[in-house]
């Protein structure tokens, strides 16, 4: 199983440390820090308590798209609603999508910054949004707090489905697949961006028709998950139709 904590710009030493101990309290182990404030400190080893470790091992990245870059499947944590912003789902919606991914390909629950949260365009870098449901009185959590009740959900949904071997039947009906990371998704979606720019698809300040084609390509490798069949198949279609473009061109001279 391959799951990341990805914690973007934390700003708090002690969060950073109490989330490691949350981690570690439902047996998760890859934590990765977005531009955090310094974590080695006083603060953050008295609240990790027994999970040090984990601290220590944290890895820190310039980008949520480098932490991001080897797992199949994101998940944004955040409960704020927007114009641009993705439909929310409920943890206990996404925990047996989240369970197979982790098996297959790997997955990754993101989460934000302590006062203002995760940008628009860190929300559109994850495949889905989730939302832990509060009370309207005080609804937002703290950031450990919501890292701990992640995993925890998480947690529950490999054990409900027998195990992480068990999942990978259970819970995943394709469980044979596996999912190409999302760098390689990146990868796949610049082909297809060449390729609509060359079939004359483009951006205009009243329709920016290209990035809506993308981003709707984008949701739904997200949704489905792409496999390293899929990302081939993708690579010889966009050649192909550069390949007939580019015949009908030298015709034409």
């Amino acid at each position: 199983m391959k799951l990341a904590i990805v914690l973007v710009e934390p700003r708090g030493d002690a969060n950073i440390g109490a989330t490691a101990r949350a981690m570690k309290n439902f047996g998760f182990f890859d934590m990765r820090l977005v531009n955090p404030v310094p974590h080695l400190t006083s603060p953050a080893y008295t609240w990790a308590v027994d999970a040090k470790d984990i601290l220590e091992s944290a890895r820190v990245f310039s980008s949520l798209d480098d932490a991001l870059s080897d797992v199949a499947y994101a998940a944004a944590f955040t409960r704020r609603t927007g114009r641009g912003r993705k439909r929310h789902m409920a943890i206990c919606e996404a925990t047996p999508i989240l369970a197979a991914r982790s098996c297959e390909g790997g997955a990754a629950l993101v989460f934000g910054r302590e006062d203002k949260g995760l940008s628009n365009e860190e929300i559109k870098r994850c495949d889905s949004v989730l939302e832990i449901p509060t009370c309207a009185d005080l609804p937002s959590l703290n950031l450990a707090q919501s890292v701990l009740l992640g995993c925890y959900e998480l947690r529950n949904a490999l054990e409900r489905a027998g195990g992480q071997e068990t999942a990978r039947h259970e819970i995943n009906s394709r469980a044979e697949e596996k999912f190409v990371s999302r760098a390689e998704i990146l990868s796949s979606l610049n082909l297809i961006d060449s390729m609509l720019e060359s079939l004359g698809y483009e951006d205009t300040p009243d329709d920016p028709l290209k990035s809506k084609i993308l981003a709707q390509f984008e949701r739904i490798f997200g949704r489905a998950g792409l496999t390293p069949r899929d990302a081939g198949m993708i690579e010889g279609l966009t050649a192909r139709v550069s390949d007939v473009l580019s015949h009908k061109l030298d015709r034409r001279r």
